[in-house]
């Protein structure tokens, strides 16, 4: 049996772990390149190095397990999971990095009485290697001790696309400590955000120092579920998502969302009252489609004090806003939305309102303009399925398509004189659409389907254009019985 002068080395030469289940285990150093187990009645304390290397995991397992390492620690690498009430203290860590492995590495307390103790941790960074992540996880009442960690990283020395930190407190009294953490760096050049900070269903990840948040996502699930937000200034190329029933959140300074997903869902609200411009970013993928979007009955998602969308012409891209299945978003003081002139025909502004009760509200739109010089509009207003798009003030439509699917749907049409380089699509038994004051449709396609009727009254002369792709195909067509 070693004792408290030995330095101890493990390994199985296979994937089995070494299994410690004896009391008062002490050694002087350790060093494994094989996974542990500490379970049971098991306790293990290192009183000088640890040491574990390569791809495997360290398990503290069952209410009196423990394993203590108070002085020099390297485990870079190496899992971490504290379960059913299992402790293990690794206050003597200063950094850790999740280095190069192959597959996702965690950092797991989950399980009432479930510690793990990382009190001393200066700096965490993640992987640059593709689809991998970090994640750090309390669950179920677990507990993680980060309270001295200032920073966390994600590096670019690769083409990263699906990699990042993840901080995530699940279950009432699951808790994350970063009380003094302020810089969160996801340096992954590819779009949407894979890093973040999540809190649901009643867990806490206390971490009141950041501000400023870039490549970072931010889940709030459940109204007792715990995340200091009033600290936050912007939140760029990364996403905020709000979700369950009464859970209201107000980010009260934050000033600036440019190129984020933001989504309330599932009843939420999440209001923005100091947001006034939204971008989407130039550094983005040229696929990645940020949303603004209100999901399920009773989600709403309040940017009332926005008055100006623009979105860059960068090929395959789309901004789009979106109500879903009853949500709302609040878009009332939008003057306008704007693509600034381009060469590319697949990018777009994007409005869609689908299903009963669901909602965009653009009372004060006047200019929706897209500058793509070529065929096929990108942008959209589209109501489907008893969705209403409410945007009485825009006039002249130029590459911008429109969407009316069902009878019910409710998408405000008299005012509109032209609709030029775009399309109409009217479907649905039962649906009769009468545009009575548009005079040109030039190089439009339009398209009654499904039962629909629409009429154009006022248009006497079709001409195709000169300026789009010589492979478009504009159509008046109806189809459909």
């Amino acid at each position: 049996m070693p004792t408290l002068d030995d330095d101890v080395t493990l390994s199985t030469g296979n994937s089995s772990p070494v299994v410690i289940d004896i009391d008062a285990l002490a050694v002087r150093t350790l060093v494994s390149e094989s996974s542990l187990t500490v379970r049971g009645q098991g306790h293990l304390v290192v009183t000088d190095d640890i040491q574990f290397r390569g791809d495997v995991t360290l398990l503290v397992d069952g209410n009196d397990a423990l394993l203590t390492a108070t002085r020099n620690a390297n485990i870079d690498g190496t899992s971490l999971v504290a379960k059913n009430g299992g402790k293990l203290l690794l206050n003597g860590l200063k950094s850790y990095s999740q280095g190069d492995v192959a597959k996702r590495a965690q950092i797991s307390a989950s399980g009432n009485g479930s510690i793990i103790d990382l009190s001393s941790v200066l700096d965490v960074v993640g992987t640059s290697r593709d689809l991998t992540s970090l994640v750090i996880e309390a669950d179920a009442g677990g507990y993680i001790d980060l309270g001295q960690l200032r920073r966390a990283s994600i590096p670019n020395d690769r083409d990263n696309r699906r990699n990042g930190i993840q901080f995530i407190a699940t279950g009432p009294g699951s808790q994350i400590d970063l009380s003094v953490f302020n810089d969160f760096v996801d340096d992954s050049i590819f779009g949407g955000p894979d890093s973040t900070l999540e809190v649901h269903d009643g867990g806490e990840v206390r971490a009141p120092g950041i501000t400023r948040l870039k490549n970072i996502g931010i889940v709030i699930a459940g109204a007792d579920s715990i995340l200091p937000i009033q600290q936050y200034t912007e939140i760029i190329d990364g996403s905020i998502r709000i979700a369950g029933t009464g859970n209201a959140r107000t980010f009260h300074n934050v000033t600036s969302i440019d190129n984020s997903n933001v989504t309330a869902t599932d009843g939420a609200t999440l209001r923005l009252p100091k947001v006034s411009k939204y971008t989407r970013g130039v550094s983005s993928t040229t696929t990645y489609t940020p949303e603004l979007s209100a999901v399920g009955a009773g989600s709403f998602l309040d940017t009332s004090s926005l008055v100006q969308l623009i979105s860059p012409p960068l090929g395959l891209t789309t901004t789009r806003i979106r109500a879903e299945d009853g949500g709302a978003v609040d878009l009332t003081r939008l003057l306008s939305a704007v693509i600034p002139d381009g060469g590319n025909s697949q990018n777009g502004i994007q409005f869609i309102a689908n299903g009963p009760s669901s909602l965009i509200d653009l009372s004060a739109l006047g200019e929706f303009l897209d500058g793509s010089a070529l065929g096929l509009p990108g942008s959209s207003l589209e109501v489907r399925n008893g969705g209403e798009v409410r945007a009485p003030g825009v006039v002249k439509l130029k590459n911008i398509g429109i969407v009316i699917e069902g009878a019910d749907s409710i998408l405000p049409i008299q005012q509109y004189t032209e609709v030029i380089d775009g399309s109409i699509r009217i479907s649905g038994a039962g649906n009769v659409r009468s545009f009575e004051n548009i005079t040109s449709i030039n190089n439009s396609s339009v398209n009654a389907s499904g039962g629909a009727t629409l009429r154009l009254p006022q248009v006497r002369e079709y001409v195709r254009g000169s300026n789009s792709i010589s492979t478009y195909v504009p159509e008046l067509s109806a189809t459909g019985s």
